[in-house]
């Protein structure tokens, strides 16, 4: 069997230099070409975790058994800088194109295939060159037949539920789907699952000179006399946060230490963890999350050297309520669906998460009743169902980021956390709402190594209302008071 437990992706703190080659590199290795892999089996699973810097490498067969062999999907006039894969949620399967941006006008393409006259080489990139922002929690990547044509069912169960934990192989005389799918030809697949880390999450930040990966939703003010632009970030936020400068970077451990109202250096007591990257001209320092730091409160500054004039300012504050509004994301985005969570928040002493959702038929164009109540509406004109869960705390819906958020199973709380920190308010439930309260002066410490919890609201139709089920996650992160 296979196997790619030898890794060494963990970042804890990493320094990189911008202009200058990086000294370490960890690579991957996955090959479906290899003895006893897809030759002999129904499938072969390899589970990669690509995060920066880190390279992973697998290997497809040209041919096996006779059979051309190629990587899926495969899409017309690919190129380097935009590629497709396939993803899923609990909504269901789709094909991803994948966007690299580049950084500071340098360029490694997120993926790459090499062919020789025996096998396909696909190189996934995540490089500090170039960031790649991964939108979803895993790509799907398949060694499979030229011709091959999955069923949507089976590309579902691919996408969204299989495959989790390890890699694994699958032989013809497994009861699995695959199996059942591909037993009349039986070619074999290799199926490639690149999850994604912490570094490649969408970021959160500015700087003195535009950074493609802050995208367009990036909330950054430039003064139009000076031209200085500026941004506040939530400090409490699993998304990296990323300050670029372009001159002299005060103060110069950004993110370890701050400016206070004073201008004067204030040391971060438990900082998140971070890269930084210095030269004499260009620093750029990312900030990444860590479960046990306080809010961070303060700014940093990027200074012309010349002029002395501020080109850049980035201010870092912590939201204490957070406001998760279903109904209102349901309604903007009736026609292009939400992919992955709905929301997702960090909650820390004294900070709190209120939900909103729908409760009634009215929301979905269908005569009311009047009646209320968040549980199921399955009787009479309503032909569907609506429900939100967990109404309590003596279960916690669980998932790990780090191997896909769609396999969601309840844990009861004592399992997974120890402490009397967390208040679930469910009196307006009725009406659509209810408050997730993290109580300050009480204790909450982790056990075992899961720190991602879910609400889930459900919209299942019954077929007579030709409508797709919705199922809006709403992942909560929290900062433990004790290790």
């Amino acid at each position: 069997m296979l196997s790619l437990r030898n890794r060494c992706c963990s970042l804890t703190v990493t320094v990189t230099v911008l202009i200058f080659v990086r000294t370490v590199f960890n690579v991957d290795v996955c090959d479906f070409d290899a003895e006893n892999s897809i030759g002999n089996n129904a499938a072969h699973v390899c589970l990669m975790n690509c995060d920066e810097p880190s390279t992973c490498v697998a290997y497809c067969p040209r041919n096996m058994g006779g059979k051309g062999y190629m990587w899926h999907p495969a899409s017309e006039n690919t190129t380097e800088q935009n590629l497709v894969a396939y993803a899923g949620d609990l909504n269901g399967a789709y094909r991803l194109w994948l966007h690299m941006v580049p950084a500071f006008g340098s360029f490694v393409p997120p993926v790459t295939y090499e062919e020789n006259r025996t096998r396909t080489r696909l190189t996934f990139h995540a490089s500090t060159y170039s960031h790649l922002v991964m939108t979803e929690e895993r790509l799907l990547f398949i060694c499979g037949p030229s011709d091959m044509e999955l069923s949507e069912r089976l590309l579902s169960y691919l996408t969204i539920h299989a495959f989790q934990q390890h890699d694994e192989t699958i032989p013809w005389t497994a009861d699995s789907p695959i199996v059942n799918e591909l037993k009349r030809d039986k070619k074999g697949l290799g199926l490639l699952y690149v999850t994604r880390m912490q570094s490649l999450l969408p970021m959160q930040g500015c700087g003195s000179v535009p950074f493609p990966p802050f995208g367009n939703e990036a909330d950054i003010s430039i003064n139009i006399i000076t031209g200085m632009s500026s941004c506040v970030v939530n400090s409490m936020s699993t998304r990296p946060i990323v300050f670029v400068c372009e001159g002299r970077l005060e103060p110069p451990d950004c993110m370890t230490s701050v400016l206070n109202e004073r201008d004067e250096i204030v040391k971060v007591s438990s900082p998140r963890t971070f890269i930084s990257n210095y030269n004499d001209e260009r620093s750029m320092v990312i900030s990444l999350f860590k479960t046990s730091f306080n809010p961070l409160s303060g700014y940093c500054r990027c200074v012309d050297p010349a002029t002395g004039a501020v080109k850049a300012k980035i201010e870092f504050r912590s939201q204490r309520e957070y406001v998760c509004d279903i109904t209102s994301k349901l309604f903007r985005h009736r026609i292009q669906r939400i992919r992955g969570n709905w929301c997702s928040v960090v909650l820390y002493p004294g900070s709190s998460l209120t939900i909103k959702f729908p409760v009634d038929q009215s929301n979905f164009g269908v005569p009311a009743d009047g009646s209320e109540g968040a549980g199921t509406k399955d009787e009479g004109p309503y032909p569907f169902s609506i429900d939100f869960s967990p109404t309590d705390l003596s279960f916690m819906k669980v998932g790990q980021w780090s191997t896909g958020i769609d396999s969601i199973e309840d844990v009861e709380y004592h399992k997974v956390l120890a402490g009397d920190a967390l208040e679930l308010d469910v009196s307006q439930i009725s009406k659509g709402e209810v408050k997730l309260i993290y109580n300050s002066g009480r204790p909450l410490s982790l056990i075992g190594n899961i720190n991602s919890f879910f609400f889930i609201w459900n919209f299942v139709p019954s077929p007579m209302l030709n409508l797709a089920a919705i199922h809006a996650l709403v992942n909560v992160v929290f900062v433990m008071t004790e290790d």
